[in-house]
């Protein structure tokens, strides 16, 4: 057997097993370090934070694409849209992941309504159906709910909080249990061009992962953006170019055992 073919069964195997090797969603969230629960900018953020799809107008459209830590058959694409009407919001998109002898696949739908005086709070729910398809094996799948909030403290603060897979959810036939996960996070705007996210974020019985990230926006089309995690330590990184209404994203962040882990994506803006 090919060395890699041994390396992809073994992460085949891990992930089956232990279901809790979650693959990272959202360009945006990976460059903060992992962390966008407070604040968010497109379609994306229905990964992290279901109340978010209400945060930004009009309608959005992002394609994205990578192949964790350089393994191409371990590889991650998505669709996601969003859109928005007076205090509601609405998404949804695809996730497939791997190749041919493991597939795991997620189909969301989202919802938000803001609530409140001057529209300060806004809650979120949004359904997750999860098929996942080993080669010999079969498939199964299950569905996941989950909830987020989003409340506007001031015009430069913004407490999230996310929680996933509420009805604890099963696959497979040793009915493995799901992950489950909380994160709660901060995001602090002192100006339009400066975006400061703080969160902790935890996993099932997993230590609790602290997640800090920053965006600047220098020049008027190019957003930067850097971010720390814990658990495991990890640097990452990116940007976002926006031409018209088209904004070109990548980002990048490592993992202290298997490497690097390059993202790109394309997002599409009404407005």
């Amino acid at each position: 057997m090919k060395v890699k073919q041994f390396v992809l069964l073994a992460l085949v195997s891990i992930d089956t097993l232990l279901m809790a090797q979650e693959f990272p969603l959202g360009i945006r969230a990976q460059a903060l370090g992992g962390g966008a629960v407070a604040c968010g900018r497109e379609a994306e953020s229905l990964f992290d934070n279901p109340a978010l799809l209400a945060d930004f107008p009009g309608s959005t459209l992002t394609i994205f694409y990578t192949n964790p830590f350089g393994i191409k058959e371990l590889r991650l694409s998505s669709f996601s849209a969003s859109t928005r009407y007076a205090r509601f919001a609405a998404g949804a998109a695809f996730v497939d992941f791997g190749q041919p002898l493991y597939r795991d696949q997620r189909y969301h739908l989202a919802m938000a309504r803001s609530f409140l005086p001057a529209q300060r709070l806004v809650l979120g729910v949004s359904g997750t159906m999860r098929r996942l398809r080993i080669s010999g094996y079969g498939d199964d799948s299950a569905l996941l709910l989950n909830f987020g909030t989003q409340l506007r403290l001031s015009e430069s603060l913004r407490l999230g909080s996310a929680l996933t897979n509420l009805l604890d959810a099963t696959i497979g036939q040793q009915q493995e249990r799901l992950p489950r996960s909380a994160a709660l996070g901060l995001a602090y705007s002192p100006t339009t061009n400066l975006t400061l996210q703080m969160e902790v974020y935890q996993q099932n019985d997993f230590s609790e992962e602290w997640r800090l990230g920053l965006e600047v926006n220098p020049v008027s089309p190019l957003l930067l953006r850097f971010g720390v995690g814990t658990d495991p330590d990890r640097l990452t990184g990116g940007f976002a170019l926006r031409v018209f209404k088209v904004s070109l994203q990548f980002a990048a962040f490592s993992h202290t055992d298997l490497g690097w882990t390059e993202q790109f994506a394309v997002t599409l803006m009404s407005r």
